[in-house]
């Protein structure tokens, strides 16, 4: 999948990365169409 990946202070890309695998009952993976609603409601 295709994913944001912040590397460092201005050094923002978009690059392939694994699909998140959810391993933990306390882990999450959010779609950022979903992110973006949950800032828009803060």
């Amino acid at each position: 999948m295709r994913a944001t990946v912040y590397r460092g202070s201005g050094d923002v890309r978009v690059e392939n990365v694994p699909d998140p695998v959810v391993k933990q009952p306390t882990d999450a993976a959010m779609d950022k169409r979903e992110a973006i609603k949950v800032m828009v409601r803060l």
